[in-house]
């Protein structure tokens, strides 16, 4: 709560004995705080995220309360509203020229992504050429006389009079221009469209102004030179003005800026960024065309008021004038090949844009769009534009002060056009890969959710320890847990990691605090529903393909597998795994969940490291080895008790390889088309030979014995405890005491070793490392592996297994992470893609990889 209210300045009580908020008029820090005070407590809230100022309040007039006069009243604090850009965009105007980005306020998800999509493909495609054209800023005062007569002798007279109206109205204003009157006849009404120029201001208050004041003069002339007549009521507005309202009058003239954009999208670039052929697109738009007419809608666009509405709040625009601004008219039509050639090489002409990947070569056609926005009020100086993040949004745009709102209206044009595309596009091919599915569609009761975290939960996790006291929630770093990430925000029940603090009484009457962190796990369907929903928004193919086989990916059993390995019994294992308190595994409920101890930098070093691996040294890098080998080695003589496990996944076999083909090629094409820099063409030629050799491949891991293996073993879900920190009894006798720690098993499998040690490689190996010591790293394993299971391992064989696994891992792992890629940024993958790659071009040239070259030969 605020400090406590002085009474002695607070009048809340009117003459009527009702209340009335206080403090009206004042503007300093201390009295709106006040002001808060008193709200928090007529209303019995917490207002402490509304009272958080800026940062920096009072360090000048952008963020200060003091000059909040004239944009709030009553104020009591700030509203945060989260601001996203954008883009880039490639645009080509009269005030533009070049990539920009753009703000947008919204919280509506999705919605900057879609935009920056269609940015992605207009820009590929050449850019966008947009025009600005003439300002128009309305006021339509309305004079009520006794006779139509009087109304026509009235126009005729103000008529004569337009150049003494621009003299009256330049004595108000120096920004504000008359530059035009247009008349309509109401029956004994007259109404007066004053047309102005506004500059960079939007206008609408000194329009207001400027025409009253001239008004009032022409009030007085009139009954000096026309007494005759007589003005009965005149009033400042008639709503002829369209002010802040739908109306067909925006299109057919415009009330503020007008302005249009267009672009050419080649056919590939349509089916490359945008997942959708011309003629699909062409169907959908005059599809929506007439739904447009069916239901009257005025113009017809796909979604430009969520451009309008976000910019506007973004950069401190009056977001009423939405209403009237997203007024639009979205063209579309299919072009030729010989068009399109035409049209961008004025496109290239006007920039230093460089063809992207091949995608702007024309080798077909494609289609032209257009957005015409024929009243789009905005503004540069002024009203919100002077605020602090406001100023900054119009900023990152280079549209902030005097002679840039032109710029700034066709950036909001382009945009505009960038979102429609997107959307359309979206619309088109939704129906091309089971959009239907949903994740939410679970029991209502089902899953984990806030109401199952009560005292009843954690008595049962505090157990024998003593008497639950209390619990609070914790902050913590689940680092880049792709799986819960993917699915958490598109399911009601709680997934993910979520820490708690635990207070308890234990038997001896001593108050203990423990953290905990509790993991829920989303079901297998769920998993894969939502990776399907990536591949779907990464073209036709990929959807079609992931819909086949998302089950034959490894997800299958993924929320049952975890749980039944982190509850085995075995200390041997048990000593490389967080310590679990409790756990939850209910088919009928959905509910699939454990506690686990608090994996902290008070006992673990390198948590959360796939991003940055400079702390790694070799000395731990040979921990992570050695007791990788170690776990290794308990399962080998364990299989026939594995395989029989009902939530072991089998689909990592030779007759799934040879049926996934198709879904790794769809990938692969994906990442060559959205990522060139890191997946070229060396890369995925090498890429395609391996799944062309997937028989081949598979064969080759009959040649060693196999176990268990984690399957996600890299940095995200390794650590090391700190030496005299491990609580679990080990039998190491090793000169280095540490011990590492590996979590999330949810895609652990049966299979050669070698998956798990390519996979840390990749991961812990830098790209430019010389393979020789990836080699000597390999033979540590080795050497650690033989002493665990008491066997010696040929090397000319163990390599060629690493080899056959390093290669899946990059058509099976890699893949998937890069498609993840597309609508995340994973700093780790650009490296990791890199570092395999390396060893497999490497192992290529000094001979070695025949299998896949003779496979793909035949």
């Amino acid at each position: 709560m605020s400090e406590e209210v002085d009474r002695s300045e607070i009048d809340d009580i009117d003459s009527y004995g009702l209340p009335r908020i206080p403090l009206r008029g004042h503007y300093d820090v201390k009295r709106c705080d006040k002001r808060r005070q008193w709200v928090e407590k007529f209303s019995s809230t917490n207002l402490q995220h509304i009272g958080e100022w800026w940062a920096n309040e009072g360090s000048d007039d952008s963020c200060s309360t003091t000059k909040l006069k004239g944009n709030a009243e009553n104020v009591i604090g700030l509203a945060k509203v989260p601001i996203g850009v954008a883009g880039p965009l490639l645009i080509h105007g009269d005030h533009v020229n070049g990539h920009v980005l753009c703000p947008f306020a919204t919280t509506e998800g999705a919605l900057i992504a879609s935009a920056t999509r269609g940015a992605t493909a207009l820009s590929r495609a050449g850019g966008v050429m947009v025009q600005v054209g003439q300002q128009r800023m309305l006021r339509a005062p309305a004079f009520l006389m006794r006779s139509t007569h009087e109304t026509r002798v009235l126009w005729d007279w103000l008529k004569e009079n337009f150049r003494h109206f621009k003299q009256q109205v330049s004595l108000f204003s120096q920004h504000c221009v008359l530059i035009g009157m247009e008349p309509f006849y109401f029956g004994k009404s007259l109404v007066i469209q004053f047309v102005y120029e506004t500059g960079d201001a939007a206008g609408q208050n000194m329009t207001t102004s400027a025409t009253w004041h001239a008004c009032k003069w022409a009030l007085k002339k009139v009954e000096e030179e026309l007494p005759g007549i007589r003005v009965v009521k005149f009033y400042i507005e008639s709503n002829v003005s369209g002010d802040k309202k739908m109306a067909a009058g925006h299109l057919q003239s415009s009330r503020g800026w007008f302005v249009q954009a267009e672009a050419w999208i080649p056919e590939q670039l349509l089916r490359s960024v945008l997942k959708i052929d011309s003629k699909t697109l062409l169907q959908a738009h005059q599809t929506l065309q007439e739904g447009a007419i069916r239901v009257g809608a005025l113009g017809s666009n796909v979604n430009v008021a969520n451009v309008m509405a976000s910019v506007f709040i973004a950069t401190g625009q009056d977001v009423a004038n939405t209403a009237e601004s997203a007024t639009a008219l979205l063209h579309m039509s299919a072009v030729s090949k010989e068009e399109l050639e035409e049209a961008q090489k004025k496109l290239f002409y006007h920039s230093d844009a460089k063809v992207y990947n091949g995608d702007t070569k024309v080798e077909e056609g494609g289609v032209y769009i257009s957005m015409q926005l024929p009243s789009v009020v905005a503004a540069t100086v002024g009203g919100g534009t002077m605020l602090a993040t406001q100023k900054e949004c119009l900023q990152i745009m280079g549209c902030h002060g005097k002679g840039t709102v032109r710029r700034l209206v066709e950036i909001i044009a382009a945009f505009a056009l960038a979102l429609d595309i997107s959307t359309l596009s979206s619309i088109a091919s939704g129906h091309f890969a089971s959009s239907h599915e949903r994740l939410g569609r679970n029991k209502p009761e089902s899953g984990l959710r806030e109401v199952h975290l009560n005292n009843e939960f954690f008595s049962k996790v505090v157990g024998s320890r003593g008497t639950l006291v209390d619990w609070t929630p914790m902050k913590v770093d689940a680092g880049t847990s792709i799986i819960s990430e993917l699915t958490k925000t598109e399911i009601s029940k709680k997934v993910g990691h979520f820490g708690y603090i635990i207070h308890y009484t234990t038997n001896s009457g001593e108050v203990m605090e423990w953290p905990v962190v509790i993991k829920s796990k989303p079901l297998d369907s769920e998993t894969a529903t939502m990776i399907n929903k990536m591949a779907q928004a990464c073209g036709l193919e990929l959807a079609v393909q992931y819909e086949k086989h998302k089950l034959d990916t490894g997800f299958r059993s993924c929320h049952t597998r975890e749980l039944a390995i982190v509850q085995m019994e075995d200390p041997k294992l048990k000593q490389f795994l967080p310590e679990i308190y409790y756990s939850v595994s209910s088919i009928s409920k959905d509910m699939f969940v454990y506690v686990m101890e608090y994996l902290s930098d008070e006992n673990f070093t390198h948590l959360n490291t796939a991003d940055d691996i400079s702390g790694w040294t070799t000395a731990d890098i040979k921990v992570v080895l050695r007791d990788m080998a170690k776990f290794h080695a308990l399962f080998m003589d364990q299989l026939e008790w594995l395989q029989k496990q009902p939530w072991m996944d089998h689909a990592h076999s030779r007759e799934t390889a040879m049926k996934l083909r198709p879904l790794w090629k769809a990938m692969l094409a994906n990442a060559l088309r959205e990522f060139p820099e890191f997946w070229t063409s060396q890369v995925v030629e090498l890429t395609t030979k391996a799944i062309d050799s997937a028989d081949a491949m598979w064969k080759i891991f009959d040649r060693f014995p196999q176990t268990l293996i984690h399957n996600d073993c890299n940095p995200r879900n390794i650590c090391i405890h700190k030496a005299g920190s491990v609580q679990h009894v080990s039998d190491q006798t090793d000169d280095d005491p540490r011990l590492i720690c590996i979590y999330d098993w949810e895609l652990a499998r049966i299979d050669v070793p070698q998956h798990d040690l390519a996979e840390f490689l990749a991961f812990i190996v830098y790209p430019e490392t010389s393979i020789y010591k990836r080699l000597e790293l390999i033979e540590y394993y080795i050497v650690m592996l033989e002493k665990y299971t008491k066997q010696k391992y040929n090397r000319r064989n163990f390599l060629k297994v690493l080899d056959a696994a390093t290669l899946d891992f990059q058509l099976n792992r890699l893949n998937m992470y890069t498609m993840a890629h597309t609508f995340k940024d994973y700093r780790f993958l650009e490296r990791v893609v890199r570092s395999n790659s390396a060893y497999l071009l490497q192992r290529k040239s000094d001979g070695h990889l025949k299998f896949i070259t003779m496979a793909a030969k035949l």
